[in-house]
């Protein structure tokens, strides 16, 4: 007797169970694919149109400038000054930085407050510059073709997507299996440490080819 009224209690436990992790699978593919989705259109707004966009006259690691451009040393930052607002904004993180460059061209000034490592402050109105030619597919010279742009989107929109749908498929398929999990993180994980190296491997393909034609016309 008591052995089949524990039957249907494992049968019960079982079904809550799978449906924690179904629930912990639907959120987790929210998360990823909406996070892939939003990094794949960014990155190929950014890859497809760059003369639109500014150069950073600085790094910054935290709110600490690291590596300034000649623009901004001549305005005078110098490494190691604190950012503490940038264009009257005050600087609250990377967010903040990104949405300012998103919407700035070459040419376009931004002023930028720092405390210098004395503790004085000073505003540094910075000229934001482009990007040098050879670096955009907007380049004649550059010469991309329809076969690098669909390259390109399949790089950057299709393999991570792809990814994505894959780990989810066989987590659904399998969610006791540890191994499907450990699947799914390993196919999704990876591509979050750096959301900005595609875009960087085809701009250095894009410089190379400009480069290798520059050569082959002189």
């Amino acid at each position: 007797m008591e052995a089949g009224q524990s039957a249907p209690n494992q049968r019960t436990t079982k079904a809550a169970s799978i449906r924690v992790l179904y629930l912990l699978l639907f959120i987790c593919a929210g998360i990823v694919g909406t996070y892939e989705v939003v990094n794949s259109i960014s990155t190929i707004i950014g890859s497809f149109n760059l003369r639109n966009q500014v150069q950073a006259p600085f790094q910054l690691y935290g709110n600490l400038i690291e590596n300034p451009a000649a623009a901004a040393t001549h305005a005078g930052i110098a490494k190691g000054d604190t950012v503490l607002a940038i264009d009257g904004l005050r600087f609250t993180g990377m967010a903040l930085w990104q949405r300012i460059r998103w919407y700035a061209h070459p040419g376009d000034t931004i002023s930028v407050l720092v405390r210098k490592q004395n503790g004085t402050t000073r505003i540094a109105a910075i000229p934001l510059e482009g990007y040098p030619k050879g670096w955009s597919v907007e380049d004649p010279a550059v010469g991309t073709t329809l076969a690098d742009h669909i390259f390109v989107l399949i790089i950057v929109l299709v393999v991570p997507l792809f990814c994505v749908g894959l780990g989810v498929w066989v987590a659904f398929a399998r969610p006791f299996d540890p191994n499907a999990w450990f699947l799914l993180v390993l196919l999704t994980l990876p591509q979050s440490f750096n959301p900005g190296a595609f875009r960087w491997w085809i701009r250095l393909a894009w410089v190379c080819d400009f480069i290798g034609t520059l050569r082959f016309n002189s």
